[in-house]
């Protein structure tokens, strides 16, 4: 019997929660049907880039943390991308670890994504580091932070990673350990993952659909679109704002709506907003995360 091969997509190194997210949801799923090859990738816009050419057949990665928001990179990507959908969402709880080579009391330094570092705050601030610029140190990912303390063996400096990622890159230096779990300022910290790929995904009774959309620079703009939502009974479960990056005080607007982009009311709200903006577009109808 011939076994479909899948190619799954990632942003981070390996053993960023991002992979977690993906294998935990692509394993589930496939239950033998067919195989997985994971591929990481440095950057969302490279990962994009893999779906858009096909070179993958689905890209995960995160969109909003219930601490520090929307993840603003993957918001600005999707913006962007052309003919990707979101086909669904996964839901993971966070768990940040303190990792290095030393003890607690020799670090100086902290590496990790800045969502990562934004979500432990507290802790960091409770390790009363050297008053220095680089005390703080931005990584593209938790899994790379944690692959670059590993690299450098120097327990001055200590990332924020999971426990994956200590498991992977204690391979290459045995000395690596978690100085302190659980460091995460909320113990309810959760991040909200996409599945990306090309296609529409079927309703199921239980779905969300994503829309982007811009309005004109004028009195009220915004009040309409939500109008709309309101007077057809449709619940609005988030909205955020980008920047057009066109112009100044120019916005687009990301609005999450319980249902799917099948059922007549989401198909007459579509249509109703299609007029009074500017442009309009779905990302995708998609079963809500359980």
């Amino acid at each position: 019997m011939h076994i479909e091969n899948k190619k799954i997509g990632y942003f981070g190194e390996p053993g960023s929660h991002t992979e977690n997210a993906a294998k935990g949801f692509f394993e589930q799923k496939a239950n033998g049907g067919f195989k997985i090859d994971y591929m990481s990738f440095a950057t969302i816009t490279l990962l994009l880039e893999a779906l858009l050419k096909k070179q993958i057949d689905k890209a995960v990665l995160p969109i909003e943390n219930s601490i520090e928001g929307v993840v603003t990179l993957s918001i600005d990507e999707l913006i962007n991308g052309s003919g990707i959908k979101i086909e669904n969402e996964v839901i993971v709880e966070i768990r940040h670890h303190l990792i290095s080579v030393g003890s607690i009391k020799e670090v100086r330094k902290v590496i990790s994504h800045p969502q990562a570092l934004a979500q432990c705050s507290k802790f960091i601030q409770n390790l009363h580091l050297p008053l220095a610029e680089d005390r703080i140190i931005a990584a593209i990912s938790t899994s790379a932070a944690v692959k670059e303390v590993a690299k450098r063996n120097d327990p001055k400096i200590a990332a924020i990673g999971s426990e994956s990622a200590l498991r992977i890159y204690k391979r290459d230096n045995c000395e690596l350990e978690i100085l302190a779990k659980n460091i995460q300022d909320e113990e309810t910290n959760k991040t909200r993952f996409f599945v990306l790929g090309h296609e529409n995904n079927p309703w199921t009774g239980k779905d969300k659909t994503s829309i982007i959309f811009g309005t004109e620079d004028k009195c009220g703009s915004l009040v309409d679109v939500l109008l709309v939502f309101k007077v057809l009974g449709i619940n609005m479960m988030q909205i955020s704002s980008r920047p057009s990056k066109k112009k100044l005080g120019e916005y687009i607007f990301w609005v999450d709506i319980d249902g799917h982009r099948e059922e007549k009311t989401i198909q007459v709200a579509i249509g109703q907003i299609a007029k009074i903006t500017t442009f309009l577009k779905i990302l995708g109808s998609y079963p809500k995360a359980e």
